[in-house]
């Protein structure tokens, strides 16, 4: 039996600040249409109010470029160990705004900025988001393995799943 919860507007918007937030790191991929498409890990700074993702970069990055060209992306976030997964696809832009990003540097991850920069250097990207849909459990990997058993014995699934509509 599949458990499949289907979310929309607010409720949508708030599940995928949840798992981003619970999450944080993302597979960041540009050149969709294409195969190999390319793929960067990028820690995700905010999803604001009407859903759509912000990341940092620096201004002159291959990955910049791939988005001036082609601006669909896809965001892909997985954390195993609880078995939730979120995947978002939208549009991204540049975002060169001094004042958002002044806003947002109190929020940069040192994992990829670790050294002392000129604020200057960084835009951010903006992804607006077209679509999404999530794999959600809640538990831990013990507690899925126990209820994995019993869901083989009672038909249950522990696992909560479903589109997000903006």
């Amino acid at each position: 039996m599949r458990n499949v919860i289907n979310l929309d507007d607010g409720p949508a918007i708030a599940k995928m600040k949840e798992l981003a937030n619970e999450i944080k790191v993302c597979l960041f991929c540009t050149n969709v249409q294409d195969i190999p498409f390319d793929v960067r890990p990028m820690s995700t700074i905010e999803v604001d109010a009407a859903g759509d993702f912000w990341f940092f970069s620096l201004k002159n990055t291959n990955k910049n470029d791939e988005i001036l060209l082609d601006s669909m992306v896809q965001l892909l976030y997985s954390k195993p160990s609880y078995r939730d997964f979120l995947s978002v696809y939208g549009f991204a832009e540049i975002v060169g705004s001094p004042e958002k990003v002044k806003q947002l540097l109190p929020r940069v991850d040192k994992t990829w900025f670790p050294n002392e920069f000129d604020s200057s250097d960084l835009v951010l990207i903006r992804v607006i988001t077209r679509g999404a849909y999530y794999w959600d459990s809640k538990q831990s990997i013990a507690q899925i393995a126990l209820n994995s058993a019993m869901a083989s014995i009672n038909q249950d699934r522990d696992i909560t799943e479903g589109d997000l509509v903006l």
